[in-house]
């Protein structure tokens, strides 16, 4: 945002200096990019409501806070920025139903291409898998905590099954003090590619 100043000329000829109008230019400081890169998370401030934030994994900006590159929403208080904001203030994004359909699909697709899976499941034999959110790795032979995996698939005698996908409905996009969600590069490029051909 930009602050104009006007002068204005009073009857006397003395100029009044009038307070400053806001000017909020396209383009121009209505988008952060999360300063975490491994987010891959771009900030969009909606028009016309004023500390309202569009969450996406796309820099472009998105046509309306329901759109389906659109992740969630965040309203932050008194000129916060937003990653900051977020980072302290998790559980105060609202959810967009389609974007999250949309990454869920996704995942589920790239079940039988995941190498860490496959190798799980090889390793295994039968049982779960899960997918889950890096910021926070599991180690080797652990469960990711609940807060961290997107969803689970089953594999019996060491195949994958990517019909058997299950979303988790206990993820959470947001965690302190790891931060904001991050997906895994190969799931991030395939998630930004099913979003820009939406």
């Amino acid at each position: 945002m930009f602050a104009l100043a006007r002068t204005t000329v009073g009857r006397a000829g003395a100029a009044t200096r009038v307070m400053p109008s806001v000017l909020r230019l396209r383009g121009i400081a209505s988008m952060r990019k999360d300063p975490d890169e491994a987010t891959g998370l771009y900030y969009h401030a909606l028009p016309n409501e004023e500390g309202v934030w569009a969450l996406s994994l796309l820099s472009t900006p998105p046509s309306s806070a329901s759109a389906v590159s659109v992740l969630g929403t965040l309203r932050t208080r008194d000129g916060a920025e937003p990653a900051e904001y977020l980072r302290e203030n998790p559980d105060e994004v609202r959810r967009n139903e389609a974007f999250w359909d949309v990454l869920h699909r996704v995942l589920q697709a790239q079940v039988p291409h995941d190498e860490p899976l496959q190798v799980e499941a090889m390793n295994r034999g039968d049982g779960w898998a899960h997918l889950y959110d890096v910021r926070n790795g599991a180690a080797p032979g652990r469960v990711a905590s609940p807060d961290d995996i997107f969803g689970s698939v089953a594999f019996t005698e060491g195949k994958l099954d990517a019909s058997t996908y299950e979303r988790n409905g206990m993820y959470r996009f947001c965690v302190k003090p790891e931060g904001p969600m991050q997906l895994p590069s190969k799931w991030l490029e395939s998630v930004r590619k099913q979003l820009t051909s939406s």
